[in-house]
């Protein structure tokens, strides 16, 4: 019975819980929170790569699931997080602008035609094919991050 008040932590509890919070979605719902993560780390800021990595995540909290992006207290999971995406008002930046400013917004703005496409009867290997894709833009990306700051 510990499952169902959210106490039980072993592999079967964890996936009763799993496998309840699911049985409220379908599979496009599930289809459509996995495209937006993976468009948001295909634009996310790239430096340690923590951030695509731990920070951005589907999460299942009683019985619903939403997509979290960094977290209040995890350095792990991208407490930084917010100050990625918002204005740089801090005179210690000298008035420079935040060049990853509205990179949230911008991941979901690149998730939502996907998102319709889901919605709109996108079979499971046009759905992979589309999630490789993201997968191959995000290492994409970070590869020619990660060459510029070579050639610097």
């Amino acid at each position: 019975h510990g499952a169902e008040h959210g106490n039980e932590t072993d592999e079967n509890g964890v996936q009763r819980l799993f496998n309840g919070a699911l049985s409220k979605m379908n599979n496009r719902d599930i289809m459509a929170y996995n495209v937006l993560v993976m468009a948001l780390k295909s634009v996310c800021p790239y430096r340690t790569g923590n951030l695509e990595r731990n920070g951005i995540r589907v999460k299942i909290d009683n019985g619903s699931m939403c997509v979290e992006i960094g977290h209040d207290t995890s350095k792990v999971l991208g407490e930084y997080a917010v100050y990625t995406n918002e204005p740089w008002i801090s005179p210690k930046w000298g008035g420079k602008q935040n060049p990853n400013q509205g990179w949230i917004e911008q991941g979901i703005e690149k998730a939502l035609p996907l998102i319709r496409q889901v919605y709109s009867g996108m079979t499971i290997d046009d759905f992979n094919d589309l999630m490789d894709d993201l997968q191959k833009q995000t290492a994409t990306r970070q590869a020619e991050i990660r060459r510029k700051r070579k050639n610097v």
